[in-house]
């Protein structure tokens, strides 16, 4: 038998209980909100920044759906991505290839566990000047890209002192395609996500 105070006990209880539950909810709804507030903000300033570079509102909605797709394969979150893409189109990257050199660096950048954002500021320093100078060999070497050594590979002489940015660009290539050694690394950690 059951008293009336074990019966007014349990009502507590459970009464206790969904109250909980029902501030869990609450602030779970409440997260989810400003999350959602926060990405749409992200948009809107990637949206402006590109506006800037790109230059059309047509432009700039083509080049974020292309980011958007591109991200859904990509290991590094969205955010990050458009502060690269924002950067590269900024040092006079052609638009049309942004994604592509976005996909190379963050191949390397998953294969070494290095920032992207850092290997996007090597990449850009080196397209501004014209050439990786031996200090910016040494930071491409720091971040898993041996230059020179992969300039004799591929069977163009490298010196140690400085290289040509188009060489730069031939080394990304070469390593992030066909049997290069950071080639479908981020294909390969995606997958290991998925399972």
């Amino acid at each position: 038998n059951i008293t009336s105070r074990e019966t007014a006990t349990m009502g507590k209880s459970l009464s206790d209980l969904n109250n909980t539950n029902i501030s869990k909810m609450v602030s779970g709804m409440s997260d989810l909100i400003k999350k959602m507030v926060e990405i749409r903000s992200s948009f809107q300033d990637t949206e402006s920044s590109l506006r800037i570079f790109l230059g059309s509102t047509e432009k700039v909605r083509d080049f974020m759906k292309e980011l958007t797709e591109y991200s859904k394969e990509n290991i590094f979150e969205f955010p990050e991505l458009a502060t690269a893409s924002t950067q590269l189109l900024a040092m006079g990257t052609a638009e049309q290839e942004v994604i592509s050199i976005l996909d190379q660096l963050s191949n390397i950048a998953a294969a070494t566990k290095q920032p992207l954002a850092e290997l996007v500021d090597l990449y850009t320093t080196a397209l501004t000047t014209g050439e990786v100078d031996s200090s910016g060999l040494q930071e491409w070497a720091k971040n898993g890209v041996h230059v020179t050594d992969a300039l004799r590979q591929m069977g163009i002489e490298a010196n140690h002192s400085n290289i040509k940015f188009e060489n730069l660009q031939k080394v990304l290539g070469h390593l992030t395609s066909g049997n290069g050694m950071f080639a479908g690394v981020m294909a390969s950690q995606m997958g290991d996500l998925s399972v």
